[in-house]
């Protein structure tokens, strides 16, 4: 839930998450199955040194992973664990000690991100009190409206010259409302 609201689109239309979890409490990255992008179905490969996590549910054991691009500022590619069921999930820990990048969160304020070059990440935001990264490459907000069920052609959105109150919950959210 983000401001009150379910989150539209979790996922984009290639498959691949469009939120990220980011967590200070995960030393790897992962992805569920589910959240691979088909067209990198073909690039997972077998880690030639397996990992077994500890979860909320037990102990799991991984081997399998894939190269996934998306853009957070400096870095360019993951290769996240995939499991069979988890959120999609940044660890903060290794972007710090790994990459180089900065993460602040002072009080009543959305987490920041900040790349070696001290370039904030944008799309950074406090969902249920946990910090997430939305991968907004190739969204189209309109797109959402339809893929929410609201009538999409038939709403336009407000602009600032005539603010009108939007009938469709997707548009408030598209307008960070």
């Amino acid at each position: 839930v983000l401001n009150g609201q379910a989150m539209a689109a979790w996922t984009h239309k290639d498959g691949g998450p469009r939120y990220w979890l980011l967590d200070t409490g995960a030393a790897q990255d992962m992805i569920s199955q589910y959240h691979v992008p088909k067209h990198l179905i073909k690039r997972i490969y077998d880690d030639s040194d397996p990992l077994t996590l500890n979860t909320a549910n037990g102990q799991i054991k991984v081997s399998q992973r894939c190269p996934y691009q998306l853009d957070l500022g400096a870095l360019k590619e993951i290769n996240p664990w995939i499991l069979e069921d988890s959120p999609a999930v940044i660890s903060i820990g290794q972007l710090v000690m790994l990459h180089g990048y900065s993460f602040y969160w002072t009080p009543k304020q959305e987490p920041q991100l900040f790349d070696p070059k001290g370039n904030e990440i944008k799309g950074i935001k406090a969902a249920g009190f946990c910090p997430v990264w939305e991968d907004t490459r190739g969204v189209n907000p309109l797109a959402m409206l339809k893929d929410s069920g609201c009538p999409g052609p038939a709403i336009k959105e407000p602009s600032k010259e005539s603010p009108t109150k939007p009938e469709c919950p997707a548009i408030e959210q598209s307008n960070g409302g």
